[in-house]
């Protein structure tokens, strides 16, 4: 083996540059074999991220060391930002744990887990001529190259989610043909420019016809229209399909019947036989029972269809002719004789004897094939007219949101995803014709060039729209075509955890890629059913529960595939501390609003105490997760759980502005902008001042006087205070007012960590806003009116830090990846969401399985119910199968989150008992969580264990409460992230400190400001190479942008003014002889990282100068010999007989 280290520095110029790619040649034991793509379907908590990374370098000991392999033409994508960072952590520490070459200062652990991980590796492509658990010389040499890479270039190991890949294609090659110079993601895009696009709309051409799709019903109001503009642009690529990829299908389509030339008399005709089936068996009836007349004969709601019912049979039917033509009347009809609440043309009550059964038997068929062809009808004349109107206005709106991104150049990620496939596949213009495969394989190759391995996480998630992006380019890598042989994919994914078909998420991808992608050819499949995460007591219940038959024959009798096999849980010492809690418990709400919670509030109360306090009072350490369907039931528990003392709970998806700190500021600022005194008395009540009730009254009542101009005692003391601190706010700036109520008034006895954090995210919020708008004219009402329009954006959520674990609030979408020690599910099994009759329904049919084509399609504001009661109802029936199978994986994610403690609570809307309650459910209105739920109460019925008031508790029999956690608790990660020994080779890795070890984080960025000036320092100079002009002002503009939010503008020039002055005279840092410069200079030393402020390298003469600047009180001499020793045991410097000279600088700096 040979290897070869060119110099892995990089001459500096201007900017911090990257150190070169390590080449690579093997002369000894090449081995390359034929990759085969692969299909790896991991149920929860088998270890997804672990066989990713055992990819990731499969691949790179087999290929890695070829012509032209790199590391970063493996690409790996995944669905969320924290995904990637586990991806990418999980690479790190596998190739650091294969790098642990002396076994004597490894741990016991360490080596098992190394001697595992090769296990792992060799099964991916198994070779009797490799060792079965240890490396060749070769493949430890290339796993060093590999990490020293990785150390002086984190871009090679390329991680990212899928959206930032397509904003990289976007950005790169979409951007600069479309003309736009810069853009920004804002996800709330759509509403901020709804007035622009509703000003635009109101001509009198368009608004006139939208007035009149939206006046069929109600008459239209602004919020009408705001929802219903917002779903045609959330449905944008709906609307893609129906212009562009439909392909009718004239044997049974709904849009060739559309087509059809329907005459009004034919079904006139039709509709009088049918009623005169029923009318003749009615006037039979009667002849039998002379004492009743005629019209009692009929149902009340069928006899309010007509002004006046008539009182005989003749005239009755001159009145059906009328009828027949009023579509309105005729959907009235049709909604009484459908659905759940069926109603009869008939009167029921006058066909109750036995010679009578044969007679409803007959109007009832009658009555089916009258629904049948009166929804055809109505689905002719009103969907037909309904939706061309739909498609003529939803054009106008695209065509005026597409002129509003490019104006104000903001955008989704959902808009880069259409303008990235647009530019590729679109004819209006478009880059090239894509479906043309000449034209467009210059261009798939060159976005393919760079990628040869494929690795994609979570492929379920996986929408249409960013497939049909990606498709190209994985059938370009899957090729292996071209100038490079080899190449493929690896997809990991779990159709039973897909749970985001509300944004396009589409499983079936995952179960016919195959199919869809021709190039992949013979895919090996794998399966991973082992948990690493959850006990075998829970794995258990979740097996018995999606493994039972009765849910599998319903899924069959519905033509639904939900293939479930059983996981065996590989975390046998959790069992001494495995629970399990069922309650099922209902409620009575006779209210017809779902949300009514005075109804449910004795519920949340029961799953709060009984299940989720006993807990939290343990206080052992554990990680907790309370979970639900909705936003708005986890508030509801996060302000009872608050009100019962537990002010420790975190929701991840929390406004910032609703932290319990951060609301007080809000308030303070609507005080010092409007005068507001009911502002006034919330901060006065927040934790800032945390007045009692006697001084609020005090204050309450001066004020109702000051009010009304009547004389009073004097101000209370603490008012005065206050106005005098508000009229001295009110002269400085708003970050400056809100950081003198932090340093000045905010005391808490306990202060956490958490809170310093969400405070210093608002404040570093207001201190862009100053920095970006001052141009605009800044005012308390305009950051208001900022924060509030930003309410959806990522930088607007609270904060958490990494290493705490608080009692978490999520929605069950929320909790998809991660897991926690105690999981708390609430499940509403009545709620069943309010349509939003302001927002189009959509149905789709694909034709065949690439979903590339439109067979057929369904769009209506109105009357979408016409199309589940007609022949076209296939459409209506195949999207509500995806309905409740991401329903079924809802509850499959959110039992599956638990290690060691797994707590269910289902309500319902009734007061009977549950046993009385399932069995009342009609077959055909039994939902798949109810039958969830029976499967659940069943089996702890089999397993023997009574319920108590409505409550079932099992554990397991190995349980222990008094188990240490020490010993008994056997984390996921165990086994996969221990750490290497004695590796002293340059590195990134983050230095994660200990718990005890974080700073305080008040003193070091509000109070100590003398440490906080020299970090600014140091950062400044880190942009120093050459000390140019223009380095110098990256710097200056870097250092507002970081320490804004914490100094003023002035404050901080004064900083990089002192520096620059100062280091003007060191001359000899800024020589051209130092060919190569870095500064902030990572460095391992075994497990510990070390930064050197300025690194030096003059090539020519072998030398390295270290520079160390001191601005503060601590002075560690000893600190610039230890960056030089650890550098000597770089075998490069060694090799190339690099001498090493250090110096050390220290300045003071005066404000």
């Amino acid at each position: 083996m040979v290897l070869v280290f060119p110099p892995a520095l990089q001459t500096g110029s201007g900017t911090n540059s990257s150190p070169g790619l390590i080449s690579i040649q093997w002369t000894e034991g090449q081995r390359m074999y034929k990759f085969k793509n692969s299909i790896v379907t991991a149920s929860a908590g088998t270890g997804k991220t672990y066989r990713l990374s055992v990819e990731f370098i499969s691949l790179i000991l087999n290929y890695y060391g070829s012509t032209d392999m790199q590391p970063d033409n493996i690409l790996v994508l995944t669905f969320t930002r924290k995904a990637t960072a586990e991806i990418r952590e999980r690479i790190i520490s596998h190739i650091d744990l294969l790098l642990i070459s002396d076994h004597k200062l490894a741990t016991d652990e360490q080596v098992k887990s190394k001697h595992s991980l090769i296990s792992s590796i060799r099964k991916i492509n198994p070779d009797p001529e490799l060792p079965a658990d240890e490396l060749t010389p070769t493949e430890e040499g290339k796993l060093l190259s590999l990490r020293q890479i990785f150390a002086a270039d984190k871009q090679q190991l390329r991680v990212m989610t899928i959206d930032a890949y397509i904003n990289s294609i976007f950005r790169n090659l979409v951007r600069p043909l479309r003309s736009l110079d810069s853009f920004e993601i804002d996800l709330n895009t759509a509403d901020k420019h709804l007035a622009d696009i509703l000003n635009s709309l109101m001509s009198p051409r368009i608004k006139n016809r939208i007035d009149k799709l939206l006046q069929r019903k109600i008459r239209p109001s602004l919020d009408q229209y705001k929802d219903f503009i917002i779903s045609l642009i959330k449905r944008r690529w709906t609307y893609y399909l129906i212009k562009n990829r439909l392909l009718l299908d004239t044997q049974r389509s709904l849009q060739a019947y559309l087509v059809q030339d329907k005459s009004p008399d034919t079904f006139k005709d039709e509709f009088i036989r049918i009623l005169g089936v029923i009318r003749s068996l009615i006037l039979e009836t009667q002849s039998r029972d002379n004492n009743n007349p005629w019209p009692d004969f009929f149902n009340k709601e069928f006899k309010q269809l007509f002004d006046k019912f008539p009182d005989n049979d003749p005239d009755l039917g001159r009145q059906l002719e009328k009828l027949a033509l009023d579509n309105q009347k005729l959907y009235k009809l049709l909604t009484d004789i459908s659905g759940s609440k069926l109603k009869n043309i008939y009167n029921g009550n006058k066909f109750r004897k036995k010679d009578d059964l044969e007679t409803k038997e007959q109007m009832q068929q009658a009555q089916a094939e009258l629904k049948s062809l009166i929804a055809d009808w109505l689905v002719y004349s009103l969907i037909g007219v309904e939706q061309s109107e739909i498609i003529d206005i939803w054009g106008e709106v695209l065509a005026e949101y597409d002129k509003l991104i490019y104006r104000y150049r903001s955008m989704t990620y959902d808009d880069i995803a259409w303008f990235t496939f647009e530019a590729l596949y679109s004819a209006d213009p478009p880059i090239f014709n894509a479906m043309d495969e000449a034209l467009a394989s210059e261009f798939y190759q060159f976005l393919a060039h760079r990628n040869r391995f494929i690795l994609i996480d979570e492929f379920q998630d996986t929408s249409i729209i960013q497939f049909s992006i990606l498709q190209p380019i994985i059938e370009e890598v899957c090729s292996g075509l071209g100038t490079r042989s080899y190449g493929g994919v690896v997809v990991v994914g779990d159709e039973k955890q897909s749970i985001f078909g509300w944004r396009g998420g589409e499983r079936e991808l995952l179960l016919r890629l195959p199919a869809i992608i021709k190039p992949i050819g013979d895919v090996k499949t794998d399966v991973l059913d082992k948990s690493w995460r959850s006990s075998p007591h829970l794995m258990r219940y979740i097996n018995g529960v999606f493994s039972a038959p009765q849910l599998h024959d319903y899924l069959a009798k519905r033509s639904m595939n939900w293939d479930y096999s059983p996981v065996e849980s590989m975390k046998p010492n959790l069992d001494t501390q495995s629970e399990l809690k069922l309650c099922i418990r209902g409620y009575s709400n006779r209210s017809a609003n779902e949300d009514d919670i005075d109804y449910i509030q004795d519920t949340y109360r029961d799953f709060i105490t009984r299940m989720i306090l006993p807990e939290i009072q343990k206080n052992d350490g554990s990680s907790i997760a309370i979970l639900c369907r909705r936003g708005k039931e986890l508030s509801e528990m996060q302000l009872m759980l608050e009100g019962l003392g537990e002010t420790g709970v975190f929701e991840p998806n929390a406004d910032l502005t609703e932290h319990p700190l951060i609301t007080p500021l809000i308030d303070w600022l609507r005080y010092l902008a409007f005068g507001d005194d009911f502002s006034l008395i919330s901060f006065l009540r927040s934790d800032y001042i945390l007045l009692k009730a006697a001084p609020i009254k005090e204050i309450i009542d001066y004020l109702s006087l000051e009010q009304e101009n009547k004389q009073g005692p004097a101000a209370p003391m603490i008012l005065t205070e206050i106005r005098k601190l508000a009229d001295e706010c009110r002269k400085h700036s708003i970050y400056d007012s809100c950081l003198k109520i932090v340093n000045e008034i905010y005391n808490p006895q306990n202060p956490s960590e958490r809170d310093y954090l969400n405070i210093h995210a608002f404040l570093k919020i207001i201190r862009e806003y100053e920095l970006n708008h001052s141009a605009e004219g800044l005012s308390i009402s305009t950051l208001l009116r900022y924060l509030q329009d930003n309410k959806a954006q990522e930088f607007m959520r609270q904060r958490t830090l990494n290493d705490q674990a608080p009692v978490q609030l999520l929605t069950i979408h929320k909790s998809k990846g991660l897991e926690f020690d105690k999981v708390f599910v609430f499940y509403n099994l009545s709620f069943r969401g309010k349509p939003d009759y302001n927002q189009i329904v959509s149905y789709i049919d694909y034709m065949g399985e690439d979903y590339k084509q439109l067979r057929d399609f369904a769009i209506s504001l109105h009357y979408a119910k016409l199309i589940e009661e007609s022949s076209f109802s296939y459409l209506a029936e195949a999207d509500k199968r995806r309905e409740m199978l991401e329903e079924l994986n809802t509850l499959y994610v959110a039992f599956t989150r638990a290690v060691e403690s797994l707590n269910i609570y289902f309500t319902f809307n009734s007061s009977d008992s549950w046993p009385d309650y399932y069995d009342a459910i009609a077959p055909d209105r039994l939902s798949l969580p109810a039958l969830i739920c029976n499967i659940g109460y069943e089996y702890m019925l089999t397993e023997g264990i009574a319920p108590d008031k409505g409550l079932f508790y099992t554990c397991s029999p190995s349980y222990n409460p008094t188990a240490s956690e020490s010993s008994q608790k056997l984390k996921a990660d165990s086994v996969i992230t221990s750490y290497p020994v004695n590796l002293p080779y340059l590195s990134a890795r983050p230095d994660y400190q200990e718990r005890d070890q974080l700073p305080n984080l008040k003193q070091l960025w509000l109070e100590d400001r003398s440490a906080l000036y020299g970090d600014l320092a140091h950062y400044y100079l880190s942009y120093l190479i050459r000390n140019t002009d223009i380095e110098r002002l990256q710097g200056l503009k870097a250092c507002i942008f970081r320490f804004g939010s914490i100094l003023s503008k002035t404050a901080i020039e004064a900083i990089c003014s002192q520096t620059d002055q100062f280091f003007a005279k060191q001359a000899r840092l800024y020589e051209p002889a130092w060919d190569k410069i870095f500064t902030e200079k990572s460095i391992w030393s075994g497990n510990k990282e070390y930064r050197i402020d300025r690194m030096m390298v003059n090539t020519n003469e072998q030398m390295i100068l270290l520079v160390d600047y001191k601005t503060g009180r601590i002075h560690e001499l000893e600190q610039l010999d230890r960056y030089r020793s650890i550098l000597m045991e770089s075998p490069w410097i060694e090799r190339n007989n690099y001498r090493i000279e250090t110096e050390y600088i220290q300045f003071k700096l005066r404000l």
